[in-house]
């Protein structure tokens, strides 16, 4: 018993009631004494002893036939365990979850890196009230009209393109 108690970890109520908005915490706290009741009866039911007395229901049933019957049955009974076949399975994708979750980061770290090269970038732009279009060409390239393939308004196949393309 002590093993499968020692598998029950604390709940740390005081970083969850920090992290929580005032509006939630009356809601949090009604969480919290419902979960320690489901503990508290779980502790309960675990120090309670299953023992069956025999006596007592052999000198108060008229039916002592009975009452051996159902002793010997129950004595009888082997109730099966459950066998542990995904453990094994769990730990090799919890390894597996692992590596995605510092792939990620890794890609992360890098994509963060080009994400604040592009801020810093687009901060060093002059107010966009001063910019001409000749400094919108230049600092954005994509949006600069073909003139020699489309030498007519608007510079481009279809003008969806440029709509779509600019906010990509």
């Amino acid at each position: 018993m002590a093993s499968r108690q020692a598998l029950i970890k604390p709940i740390e109520w005081s970083k969850i009631l920090e992290r929580v908005g005032p509006e939630m915490k009356s809601k949090v706290n009604t969480f919290k004494s419902k979960s320690d009741t489901i503990l508290n009866n779980y502790v309960k039911a675990n120090e309670t002893k299953l023992a069956i007395d025999w006596d007592h229901y052999s000198k108060a049933i008229a039916n002592k036939a009975m009452v051996q019957e159902f002793q010997q049955k129950f004595k009888a009974l082997q109730i099966p365990k459950p066998i542990d076949n995904k453990s094994e399975e769990l730990k090799k994708k919890a390894i597996e979850d692992e590596q995605a979750v510092q792939k990620f980061v890794k890609e992360s770290d890098e994509n963060l890196a080009e994400v604040v090269e592009n801020l810093e970038r687009l901060n060093s732009l002059p107010p966009f009230e001063q910019m001409t279009m000749d400094d919108n060409y230049e600092h954005f390239p994509r949006l600069r009209p073909d003139f020699k393939k489309y030498p007519f308004w608007p510079h481009r196949e279809n003008i969806d393109d440029l709509i779509v393309n600019k906010y990509r």
